[in-house]
């Protein structure tokens, strides 16, 4: 009877499996990534309903704000306050899955790899009990957040670098005469140089009424012309436009949505706009997948790889190598099974902490650092109002000075290995 009952569950679990990992399957991801990829998009699930709740809650919900008491307005329960909660949640349930599979037992792996229709409930759950937590609670983690986010910003960025130098050297290696993958290397540089330079020009059309916002767009296009000297200079061997553009992008990025959260209407035509909120949260959201799926598509290289530093990068984020043999065998009759559970491993566990402080950095992302705009009302709940212009300010500068040590270090530490 048991089984019967936990059949549904299994085949849910299953078929939600299965739907991940055949496209990631033919884009040549390892199969030993395929559950890190399930937990990418299971984030990626509830961030997006949080999302919408940003909009619907209060409306959707109007008939249980008098049974709802996490204030003495029920209605501050929903909205940004929502977003928060939400963002607790995935917390805890990542430090539940780390604290699962840290014993690296069989148990581990499946509940790792598998039970996904529990886990959603567990979510589920969780996120409908934390409307009866008080909002003062989630006032100071939200601080906390701030804090972890601001660390989160730059890991990410650097994530980002590392991946660049791997696709970059990989593309140069399998250059040949008639696969000219450089072609496709400076094809991206101009793709994403015009990119950058649009969002440079729009800025300058967004904020350019206050004398400090002009400086700041600056600092981009600076840092672009550095870069255009130091690839042309070859002070690293694999540095290329590529390379670059890719950076400025990023640093485009942190300046826009700095300016954009800069908290007074004559500096800021975004504040108060629901727009401004909206364009925030999905240009953030998209950087931060792509950063998630990085690392869990990411493995070890053999070979020289390991003296560059892309690789040091790669071994900061703890991406080991995976045996990816055939986990087929052959039963008595001749029927095949698939072993779909791999072991825990130590790259398993480390990307759990990494899902822990992505789901940390949600609270921010998703409430525009504490201060978004929800059908054109201005939301301050958590946050000094200059704490999220400042912390993504301090970031830009931070990511700058990292993104051109990148390229001089091995002119700097010439007996280092870059």
């Amino acid at each position: 009877m048991k089984g019967i009952c936990a059949h549904p569950f299994c085949c849910a679990g299953e078929s939600c499996c299965v739907t991940i990992c055949c496209p990631c399957k033919s884009l040549g991801a390892q199969r030993k990534s395929f559950s890190k990829i399930g937990y990418v998009f299971f984030s990626l699930f509830w961030v997006l309903v949080t999302f919408i709740l940003l909009y619907t809650a209060e409306d959707v919900f109007e008939w249980a704000h008098d049974d709802i008491n996490c204030s003495k307005w029920n209605t501050a329960c929903f909205g940004a306050s929502a977003a928060v909660r939400m963002s607790f949640v995935l917390m805890l349930f990542h430090i539940l899955v780390f604290g699962i599979v840290l014993p690296k037992q069989n148990c581990s792996a499946y509940f790792h790899d598998g039970c996904w229709l529990t886990k959603f409930f567990i979510v589920l759950l969780a996120f409908i009990i934390c409307f009866w937590m008080p909002n003062d609670f989630f006032k100071g983690y939200a601080y906390f957040s701030l804090v972890v986010s601001f660390f989160f910003l730059l890991f990410q960025g650097i994530v980002i670098l590392g991946a660049c130098y791997v696709f970059n050297d990989t593309m140069r290696a399998r250059a040949t005469k008639e696969n000219n993958y450089e072609a496709v290397l400076i094809m991206f540089a101009i793709m994403l140089t015009l990119i950058s330079v649009i969002f440079i020009i729009l800025c300058f059309v967004w904020f350019h009424d206050c004398f400090a916002n002009n400086l700041l767009i600056l600092i981009p296009v600076i840092f672009a012309v550095i870069c255009v000297f130091l690839v042309i200079l070859k002070t690293r061997e694999s540095a290329s436009f590529f390379i670059a553009s890719v950076m400025l992008m990023y640093l485009v990025y942190l300046t826009w949505t700095a300016l954009a959260s800069r908290p007074t209407w004559k500096c800021n035509r975004f504040y108060g706009r629901n727009h401004g909120t909206v364009f925030q949260i999905l240009v953030g959201l998209a950087f931060t997948i792509s950063t998630l799926m990085i690392l869990a598509f990411s493995k070890r290289e053999g070979g020289e790889q390991k003296e560059h530093v892309e690789n040091k990068i790669k071994n900061m984020v703890a991406e080991e190598k995976y045996r990816d043999e055939e986990m087929d065998r052959t039963k008595r009759g001749g029927e095949v099974e698939r072993a779909n559970v791999f072991p825990v491993s130590h790259s398993t566990i480390v990307f759990q902490v990494f899902m822990i402080f992505a789901s940390i950095y949600y609270a921010m992302l998703l409430t525009n650092w504490g201060r978004p705009t929800i059908e054109h009302t201005h939301y301050g709940y958590f946050l000094d109002e200059w704490a999220g212009f400042w912390a993504k300010i301090v970031c830009q500068w931070v990511m700058a000075i990292i993104f051109l040590l990148s390229f001089i270090a091995p002119k700097i530490f010439k007996d280092g290995k870059w």
